[in-house]
């Protein structure tokens, strides 16, 4: 299971249902991604990120 959130900043995926007392897996300069949604598949770790110009990144 996997969370987003933005802070200032950064867009960043937490794993676990909270982010309270983790740390981010990974993050993510919000200069440059409007969106970010991330999910687990098989035990990888999908990221669905929208950026300023359109493009999808995975």
């Amino acid at each position: 299971r996997c969370s987003t959130t933005r802070d200032a900043s950064y867009l960043m995926i937490y794993e676990g249902p909270s982010n309270i007392s983790s740390q981010p897996i990974m993050n993510f300069s919000s200069d440059q991604l409007t969106s970010l949604e991330a999910t687990i598949v098989n035990d990888y770790i999908v990221i669905l990120a929208g950026t300023a110009d359109g493009k999808i990144k995975k």
